[in-house]
């Protein structure tokens, strides 16, 4: 969203970080597995962490997620959905709307916006272990980025999806920091 607001409004941003952003996939993305879509999908937390570790290599599994993290984001997202904090077993609803996006626009072909639009620096982060949004996906979005003045792509390794969250998260917000803070 922050891509296709700022390919439209370039006026209003200085510039832009994006983690992991979708793009345009000719192979199918693990979280639109097809099937019929409510306004939410419900996703039970012990297979929500399975999932998170699944793209880890099995050998650099233990110890991925420092001590007690998972189980403090899954109070932290349970405390924040009335419904999901109720729920047995314990799960969360994740919003729908970016599946569909998924399936109407990245992996049928199509961009919600053009990223040649965006005139600000960028700066694009992606995580080594990234299963949902593929290297080479993130490779032609940043390709895409034409028109900006200053394009930038750092890589952190030993990281998913949800690097903000994990053990490296400090390097990414370091590297956005840093790129934020430059005149």
């Amino acid at each position: 969203m922050a891509g296709a607001y700022t390919s439209q409004s370039n006026n209003k941003v200085g510039k832009l970080v994006l983690v992991a952003p979708l793009w345009i996939s000719p192979q199918p993305v693990r979280i639109a597995a097809g099937g019929e879509l409510g306004a939410y999908r419900v996703v039970p937390l012990h297979s929500a962490r399975e999932r998170w570790l699944d793209a880890v290599p099995e050998d650099r599994r233990d110890g991925f997620l420092p001590e007690g993290w998972f189980e403090q984001w899954a109070a932290a997202t349970l405390a924040d959905d009335p419904w999901s904090e109720g729920s047995a077993p314990p799960a969360v609803r994740a919003p729908s709307g970016a599946v569909q996006d998924i399936r109407d626009y990245w992996t049928a072909g199509k961009s919600l916006y053009d990223p040649g639009l965006i005139s600000v620096p960028v700066l694009v982060l992606h995580a080594e272990w990234d299963a949902d949004v593929r290297i080479e996906v993130t490779e032609n979005f940043f390709r895409a980025l034409k028109g900006s003045p200053d394009r930038r792509w750092m890589e952190i390794a030993e990281g998913t999806h949800v690097v903000l969250l994990e053990r490296n998260r400090l390097r990414a917000m370091r590297s956005a920091m840093s790129f934020l803070d430059e005149d």
